[in-house]
């Protein structure tokens, strides 16, 4: 362990020393190189294999260029910092400060696997914090450039009575990043919280871009409050291997919640695994996904559970696969997990293949195969592009997963 930490680059070993977690950090690598990485079982026989990952490339992190947009209310009405500043920060009271760490902390306090520990060791956090009452008419935007190993952490919090629109883009710089000279590929971890406060709306996207050379990883929770309404989108293009796993926590009275995927691969596996809970009464909640696959693998897992206290309560999943050649294969394994009777639930689920008597008719009319492909590729995933209410981010977005 000691041979280990001397090893750190300093960024690494800056970050490790951040006040209040330094020995969480120090325990979690301590973990991290103690136990051996286990596949993803999701029963009928089903895995996706994690053995296969290298971790012998982890403190060799890639250069990072994070940007932001509405540099004008940066420091006034959103306010971004690292948790030394923010335990700190008179922005929110100490109440709430305790509030959204001991949530954070009882999640990642549960059974951890190894690539769990490994973000708890390395990751970067940064706290965006968006003043109460707080009315955007255009969509904040947060990018993020990597290029080799990243390890990153982004905790949002949204103040009462706002509405708040944000876009979080996650891009490699190079496409066909180098491997090491002992094969390994790199990986990102890319993990969010988000709080949205009592009688706020706010519609998240988050885009990931990256490459086939990235195995990435994703633990994201999004918690309402009273009244509160989101609608949370996330787009994943090719990767290695993608690993994705949303929590919304409907804590508040009336509050609704619409959680959107989109799968739009080429040589990729993933897995995908979202959980809509149900923890006050009169809430409702929405899971789609939307997964296009040519030359790919993908799982795809839901769960709508209703706490007993929830009466009065509606969730809804829907999992639609299209598999675009005879290579790609998917699995969706919808479930329901219900304390209450007084409550809706539904579930469904479809794989389907490209029309080919559709493709011929588009043909007919003059278009090549490619482009009549696109055109019901993108149709496919309509329902979900449309939720996007920035118009110039969903069109960038369905011009990216057209390309399929």
């Amino acid at each position: 362990m000691n041979s280990f930490l001397k090893e750190l680059p300093k960024q690494i070993h800056d970050r490790m020393n951040e006040k209040g977690i330094h020995d969480e950090r120090i325990k979690s690598l301590n973990e991290f190189l103690k136990v051996k990485s286990e596949n993803l079982s999701h029963g009928l026989n089903i895995k996706t294999n994690l053995e296969k990952i290298d971790y012998s490339d982890i403190l060799k992190e890639g250069e990072k260029n994070f940007s932001y947009s509405h540099k004008n209310l940066l420091g006034k009405d959103i306010t971004i910092l690292n948790l030394d500043e923010f335990a700190s920060t008179e922005k929110i009271s100490d109440n709430q400060k305790k509030t959204i760490f001991d949530k954070i902390s009882a999640q990642w306090n549960k059974k951890l696997d190894k690539i769990d520990l490994l973000h708890c060791a390395l990751s970067e956090v940064r706290v965006i914090i968006f003043k109460d009452g707080l009315k955007l008419k255009d969509t904040f935007e947060l990018g993020n450039v990597v290029s080799g190993n990243s390890y990153n952490h982004v905790i949002i919090i949204v103040g009462n009575n706002s509405d708040v629109n944000i876009m979080i883009r996650n891009n490699t710089d190079n496409k066909e990043i180098v491997k090491s000279k002992d094969g390994t590929e790199k990986i990102i971890t890319d993990c969010t919280d988000i709080f949205i406060g009592d009688n706020s709306k706010s519609s998240i996207v988050e885009f990931r871009n990256l490459s086939l050379k990235h195995f990435v990883y994703g633990k994201k929770f999004l918690y309402l409050n009273d009244n509160a309404v989101a609608n949370w989108v996330g787009i994943d293009k090719d990767s290695k291997i993608a690993i994705i796993k949303q929590h919304t926590v409907l804590e508040g009275a009336n509050s609704k919640s619409t959680m959107s995927n989109i799968l739009c691969g080429k040589d990729s596996e993933y897995f995908l695994n979202n959980i809509s809970e149900h923890a006050e009464i009169n809430t409702e909640s929405m899971i789609r996904t939307k997964a296009g696959l040519r030359t790919s693998r993908a799982v795809v897992k839901g769960l709508v559970k209703i706490n007993e206290n929830a009466e009065s309560s509606a969730g809804y999943q829907k999992s639609d696969i299209l598999l675009i050649d005879e290579e790609s294969s998917g699995v969706s394994i919808p479930d329901l997990e219900i304390h209450n009777d007084k409550v809706k639930c539904t579930h469904g689920s479809t794989i389907s293949r490209i029309d080919e008597e559709k493709v011929f008719y588009l043909q007919s009319r003059g278009l090549s195969k490619k482009e009549a492909e696109s055109l019901m590729i993108e149709g496919f995933y309509d329902t979900v592009l449309n939720e996007i209410p920035d118009e110039k981010i969903r069109e960038d977005i369905r011009n990216e997963v057209v390309e399929l």
